[in-house]
């Protein structure tokens, strides 16, 4: 396996593929036979401003992307240029419709409104993905201690959320511990926000 830097359709290719099941994708695209295709291009948005902005660690194996993980640092820009379009808003509207976009942002906000101050400043890992089939082989955990490795000779503490239960042993076995847990609403997932120990 080598790394480098992915194009921005291999990655929300390899993230629609890898979060399909997700709690958190089937909460927000409800509609299984448009899920992969929406994820894809809801994802678009936030992976070219990763690739743009962020930190990328990726694995490749003969030459097809087979995990991600998708980071920013203190110094990066949090948001995208306010003339770029879509937005992510913008586009989870023309997905969904607008009640159902409504709801999920409302249910972003109460988990947010909840949640504990980060340490700060504070690295935070968006996307850590391993292509399906390709699970149990290692590839999400060499990224993640590569994230790791770099967020730690920073002086980063490193946050990050996950919906996916099954994923809690993995963050806790690389030392992410769970700060806070809320629902996304009264219709969405359980979110876990884990962090390492604060300096």
């Amino acid at each position: 396996m080598a790394a480098d830097r992915p194009s921005a359709a291999e990655a929300r290719t390899l993230l629609a593929h890898a979060f399909a099941g997700d709690p958190m994708f089937a909460w927000i695209f409800p509609d299984a036979a448009h899920r992969l295709e929406s994820t894809a291009a809801w994802l678009g948005v936030a992976v070219e401003r990763y690739l743009r902005d962020g930190s990328a660690e990726a694995e490749r194996e003969d030459g097809v992307l087979t995990g991600l993980a998708l980071w920013r640092s203190p110094r990066a820009p949090a948001a995208g240029r306010p003339d770029e379009l879509p937005t992510a808003d913008g586009l989870l509207t023309a997905l969904t419709g607008a009640a159902h976009a409504a709801e999920v942002g409302r249910g972003f906000a109460s988990a947010r409104a909840e949640l504990p101050p980060a340490p700060d400043p504070h690295a935070y890992l968006h996307f850590l993905a391993v292509r399906p089939g390709g699970q149990g082989r290692g590839v999400g955990g060499a990224l993640l201690s590569r994230v790791l490795a770099e967020t730690r000779g920073a002086g980063l503490p490193l946050r990050l959320d996950t919906t996916n239960p099954a994923n809690l042993p993995f963050y806790a076995s690389h030392g992410l511990q769970v700060r806070h847990e809320a629902r996304l609403g009264d219709s969405g997932p359980v979110i876990w926000t884990l962090e390492t120990a604060h300096r």
